[in-house]
């Protein structure tokens, strides 16, 4: 497992430096509808919507994002240590149970 994770985390990081740290994820804020507000490297403002196919597993989280304008779908990996226990635990259960407290989850990695 932790194999996997190296090596994800190895796919993604490639995919970010080839295109250049402006596409790399710094902030997400995602709603309870799924609707999302990410900030880019560069400092873009884009508006996002989590994809289905997002993993979410007990050691990690690819949150994987559509964009409202463009054809690219950023990706960010969260693995333990990326947020406090109890920030990882409500984005698991908002992303499995589409529910979460009215306050916006703020992700900063």
């Amino acid at each position: 497992m932790l194999l996997l994770i190296l090596t994800l985390q190895s796919y993604l990081s490639y995919r970010q430096t080839r295109k250049g740290s402006g596409s790399r994820i710094l902030l997400a804020r995602i709603r309870p509808d799924g609707r999302s507000r990410i900030t880019m490297g560069d400092g873009r403002k884009l508006v996002a919507r989590i994809r289905q196919d997002t993993l979410v597993t007990p050691w990690l989280i690819l949150l994987r994002f559509d964009l409202d304008r463009g054809w690219r779908q950023p990706a960010l990996l969260l693995i333990p240590g990326s947020l406090s226990e109890d920030e990882m635990r409500q984005l698991r259960v908002l992303l499995r149970f589409s529910q979460l407290n009215s306050n916006h989850a703020d992700i900063r990695h």
